[in-house]
């Protein structure tokens, strides 16, 4: 992990204080990851986790194959639920990855396993989540349906101040990601300048962004006789030949 455990810690210790002061004792942080990353910042910023799950579901492998639930309960360490904890075809959860140390599969269907998992612990009353926008319905209806004594109460904006307040280590960390962000660009706009074809100014962008530890998921440019008319010259990657 970039950061080390008192560093989450000190970020479950804000969200509960938080809570507290919101006047609940429980809240689930959703997650999506596969295809959209909706949110996927809120549990990887308390979870250090991320799934590499596809975001379609495939009929037979359960519902909630890209999504993830952060469980924050009574000052507890926070639970990361999720559909399997051990198996895909695609991933198995590294424990060494994770900032916390419970994790709770639910094969069938992730939301209607939360469920279950809250009434059997004895939740009752109000309950916070995140995640309102993104939740698709065949997770949402069994997750009410399973906890008639929930009241779940969308909270959008329970981590925006906290996530304001960086830490000192943050702060480092935005100071490095801003270093190799400028170099990439220098490197990128200097190739267009020159004329390179875009995805050789792009390549020159890439490789500084991937030697100093990072990733790319598009590197977008449009130049030419229409360059102040569209963001991207091909809609997938960004850049052009």
């Amino acid at each position: 992990m970039y950061f080390p455990k008192d560093e989450y810690e000190a970020r479950w210790a804000a969200v509960y204080a938080e809570l507290r002061r919101r006047g609940y004792d429980t809240a689930v942080v959703w997650q999506r990851t596969g295809g959209s990353y909706d949110r996927a910042g809120n549990v990887w910023y308390l979870a250090n986790y991320a799934s590499h799950n596809i975001g379609q579901e495939q009929s037979g492998f359960g519902v909630g194959q890209a999504f993830a639930a952060l469980l924050l309960h009574a000052g507890n360490q926070p639970e990361l639920h999720v559909l399997r904890a051990d198996y895909s075809e695609f991933e198995s959860i590294e424990r060494r990855h994770l900032a916390v140390e419970r994790i709770v599969s639910h094969p069938e269907n992730l939301a209607a396993g939360l469920a279950v998992y809250l009434t059997e612990l004895g939740v009752e009353g109000p309950v916070a989540y995140v995640g309102d926008d993104f939740l698709p319905a065949e997770m949402y209806r069994p997750l009410i349906a399973g906890s008639p004594a929930i009241e779940w109460v969308p909270e959008e904006d329970l981590l925006y101040r906290i996530q304001s307040n960086a830490s000192s280590r943050e702060q480092e960390l935005y100071r490095e990601i801003g270093d190799v962000s400028s170099r990439a660009l220098t490197a990128f706009m200097n190739g267009l300048i020159r004329g390179d074809r875009q995805c050789d100014a792009a390549a020159e962008a890439g490789k500084i962004i991937i030697a100093a530890g990072g990733g790319i998921q598009r590197i977008g440019c449009h130049t030419g006789p229409r360059g102040d008319h569209a963001a991207w010259d091909y809609p997938l990657y960004g850049y052009s030949r």
